[in-house]
């Protein structure tokens, strides 16, 4: 998570919204459930570990979807890695833990319903914008690319109302596998199809179009090159460059050589991000945690 959260920051993306587990993964074998908190809890307790790195960049960490289905340490986890990170500035880290879109889209509406009955607001009918505030997401930029790994096409009910006009990337790698050069490939489809989806969402705010994709000052493409260079060869297991926080903290990637990392990685739960707005997934997304994912990058908001 923080090498390519890292890759995110270098880009300009303010936003990285990541897909760790489904509520519809409940429903499989209890040890498996049981063992994939346990994961859960372990990843949450390292990126507390990176608070110094985090907090350098300005990433505040937030945790939504049905987190009462959580185990109460995973939950309280959950907790102290957001309270540590709070005021740590305007980037931000969204885990969506026990999540679908199904379940955000109803809580929104039962938050609409309730501002009514109350008289916060007077219409009868909630507006998009309305909703909208109501998401478990309120206050991220709407999704600009989201990449899936694992070679799966579909997006498993993951932040599916705001990846309307987002690039959709998706690329056989297995998270845990997923190199400088594949992240690389993602960002160039975005760069490509950024003008007509910015047509796109204009056309349906009925606001004027932005020039240019929204993360690419001074342009997403100036350090892609240098970089794709000394990463030639990402995307190979055991291969896969420093990692952002070993660079922060003078490590060599040769201690990643052992692959010890990568064996735990690949049995990680799904996980997608999002870049103002980039979001991705560690493991499928959804249902599939099992080393598969997904991820979406620009626009400051990726996944």
């Amino acid at each position: 998570m923080m090498r390519i959260l890292g890759w995110c920051m270098e880009l300009g993306v303010t936003c990285v919204t990541a897909y760790a587990f489904s509520v519809d993964n409940f429903a499989r074998v209890p040890a498996e459930v049981r063992g994939l908190m346990e994961l859960a809890r372990e990843k949450m307790q390292e990126l507390a570990r990176h608070q110094g790195v985090l907090a350098e960049h300005g990433v505040v960490v937030r945790v939504v979807g049905e987190l009462q289905l959580l185990p109460r340490d995973v939950q309280a986890a959950a907790q102290r890695l957001m309270d540590a990170t709070r005021g740590n500035g305007d980037r931000v880290l969204n885990i969506c833990l026990g999540y679908t879109s199904r379940h955000e889209l109803a809580r929104a509406v039962r938050g609409a319903r309730e501002r009514r009955r109350l008289g916060v607001s007077a219409r009868a009918r909630p507006t998009e914008h309305e909703l909208d505030a109501q998401l478990q997401t309120a206050g991220s930029p709407p999704v600009d690319l989201l990449v899936r790994t694992s070679g799966e096409t579909r997006l498993s009910d993951f932040l599916t109302r705001q990846v309307a006009f987002a690039t959709l990337h998706f690329t056989p790698r297995l998270w845990p596998e997923l190199g400088f050069l594949d992240f690389a490939l993602a960002v160039v489809q975005y760069q490509r199809e950024a003008p007509l989806l910015r047509a796109a969402r204009a056309a349906s705010t009925s606001r004027p179009a932005a020039a240019g994709p929204r993360w690419s000052a001074p342009g997403c493409a100036a350090p892609l090159l240098p970089r794709a260079a000394a990463h030639r060869g990402a995307g190979v297991p055991g291969s896969r460059g420093a990692t952002w926080s070993e660079k922060k903290e003078g490590v060599s990637p040769a201690r990643q050589s052992g692959d010890s990392e990568g064996a735990q990685d690949r049995h990680s739960s799904c996980s997608e991000m999002a870049t103002r707005s980039y979001v991705g997934s560690e493991g499928s997304a959804g249902e599939d945690i099992d080393g598969r994912g997904g991820a979406e990058v620009p626009r400051g908001h990726a996944s």
